[in-house]
């Protein structure tokens, strides 16, 4: 699809984002929002279309650096854009010095016409700048892919088609669909989730009756399978560690049918926020929203036992998300592997604790690193005989297009599965648990 051409304030707005996203480590999403909401610009196909510029930006990034350090031209804001727009034949080099290159700036390098007619790949490039992978991950992706390296590297060079959850709260499936037709809106069904539905990028279905009325949430299919592995049953009393936005804990309502309890906890209150805003469209009434600081962590010690499950989906490095948030493979670096490993050991601890005898914890990241994945489970399990893992190769819960073919834990992929990145482990605690076990 041709890129639309940007005006002068919606070039401004997407300079001080791309800046930002790639000087300051900000999240492209936020950034974007911020100059958005900062220039008031109203023309909404302007607005999109700095998205889609920004992320193919973000996409390419490792091979237009590689361009740019054969030229000898700084890798800036402003020459990634340039380029970008050159070797994309987005516009001729001219009309980019024009229009990107601001008189207060620097003269813009002479050598940026040099891109015209290249290609954002080429035989110079080494494997890790074609697959744009980061160096700090690139040998923990080996181990965890194998052979399907390059593969799946490929499959997050792209962005990830909208994937929506259907609110059975309020709906069926099959009236979420209808709903949506009847605004011109065409989505397909999910293979992987009863409740998925997969759109095609180009409607804007938060503007829909259907999305504003609670009928549908945005949520990746791998998101849902995580939650529905927890098997939620009305009445229990169920623990979402570190919710985020709510996600989770909205299939897991809506699979309670408003019964039962469900805390939803995390350290962001704007994040929880968030979550009580989706809630209430969402038509959800049977969820306690816990911030963990001081008082909540105190809080959270005191609930030993307590809860028939416990659903974990740990802060990790995010490397199995690339493709919705393709600026986080830069931002973050390989010494916060060490920091985040200890912080998810000492969260299934947590979370261990607050399971009565016989509870089930479901431990989820969307990373594919096995020191976040398969080593912290085992890790667990060293520490806590109480608890025995499942095996998702023999469990009824999970279609069998994405049963595991070699041990107990479910990996869902982008090439595979079409999905985000996403580990998923399911354990019991013993029905009879020591004392020793809760000290």
């Amino acid at each position: 699809m041709k890129k639309r051409p940007l005006g002068p304030m919606a070039r401004e707005a997407l300079k001080r984002a791309l800046a930002a996203t790639i000087e300051q480590g900000a999240p492209s999403d936020r950034a974007i929002t911020e100059e958005l909401n900062r220039v008031h610009l109203e023309d909404k196909a302007e607005r999109q279309a700095i998205r889609t510029h920004l992320t193919a930006i973000l996409f390419s990034r490792a091979r237009l650096a590689w361009w740019l350090k054969r030229l000898k031209i700084e890798e800036s804001p402003a020459c990634l854009f340039a380029a970008h727009a050159i070797i994309t034949r987005a516009a001729p080099p001219s009309d980019v010095i024009r229009d990107w290159f601001s008189s207060e700036e620097p003269s813009p390098p002479s050598a940026l016409a040099a891109l015209q007619g290249e290609n954002l790949e080429n035989a110079g490039q080494d494997d890790l700048t074609r697959l744009e992978c980061p160096k700090a991950y690139a040998e923990g992706l080996k181990r965890a892919f194998g052979p399907r390296f390059a593969e799946e590297m490929m499959a997050m060079r792209a962005s990830a088609p909208p994937h929506f959850r259907v609110n059975t709260l309020k709906t069926t499936r099959e009236g979420a669909v209808k709903a949506l037709r009847a605004e011109d809106i065409a989505v397909r069904l999910g293979r992987l989730s009863p409740w998925s539905l997969i759109g095609s990028g180009e409607e804007d279905i938060a503007a829909t009756a259907a999305f504003k009325n609670g009928l549908i949430e945005a949520q990746d299919e791998a998101s849902q399978i995580a939650a529905l592995v927890v098997d939620a049953k009305p009445g229990e009393k169920i623990l979402d560690l570190c919710a985020g936005a709510g996600g989770k804990a909205l299939a897991l309502a809506a699979a309670m049918e408003n019964k039962g309890l469900l805390i939803a906890c995390d350290v962001s209150e704007g994040r929880l926020r968030r979550a009580r805003q989706r809630a209430a469209r969402a038509g959800v009434s049977n969820i306690t929203y816990r911030l963990l600081d001081t008082q909540g962590r105190k809080w959270l010690k005191r609930q030993d036992g307590r809860f028939d499950a416990v659903i974990l989906d740990a802060p990790c490095t995010g490397t199995g998300a690339w493709r919705r948030n393709p600026d986080a493979r830069w931002s973050r670096q390989d010494g916060d592997l060490a920091s985040l490993t200890a912080r998810q050991d000492q969260l299934l601890a947590s979370a261990r604790r607050a399971l009565k005898p016989g509870g089930r914890l479901i431990y989820v990241t969307c990373s594919f690193l096995r020191e976040e994945n398969e080593d912290r489970i085992a890790a667990l399990l060293a520490a806590h005989p109480d608890l025995k893992q499942e095996d998702f190769r023999i469990s009824p819960l999970i279609p069998d297009a994405i049963r595991p073919k070699a041990g107990p834990d479910l990996r869902l992929t982008p090439a595979q599965h079409g999905t985000d990145g996403f580990f998923i482990s399911r354990l019991r605690r013993d029905s009879v648990t020591s004392q020793t076990q809760n000290m």
